[in-house]
């Protein structure tokens, strides 16, 4: 599949959520404004162009984001580990 198509998946499953997110989470953060929004990184830490630019856009340190991927492909070693070797 690719981004466009695992972004519409999430968005039709996903939306129908919103208005209870927005009733539940409303008394203790105030009235919010939710969006569902595709993947923010592939299974093995891969970073699409858009959430490098969205997070910059937000003011998050690239360096921060980098971390984060190396932290998502070692939690993948590890569940590939986990399923080989039980």
């Amino acid at each position: 599949m690719v981004a466009g198509e695992v972004e519409s998946e999430k968005k039709n499953t996903y939306d129908k959520c919103i208005p209870f997110l927005k009733e539940k989470f409303r008394e203790t953060f105030g009235e919010r404004e939710f969006t569902v929004r595709g993947p923010w990184f592939g299974s093995r830490g891969t970073i699409p162009k858009r959430t490098r630019s969205f997070l910059e856009e937000l003011g998050v340190d690239i360096k921060d984001v980098a971390r984060l991927a190396e932290n998502i492909v070692l939690d993948y070693l590890g569940i590939i580990q986990h399923h080989v070797h039980g």
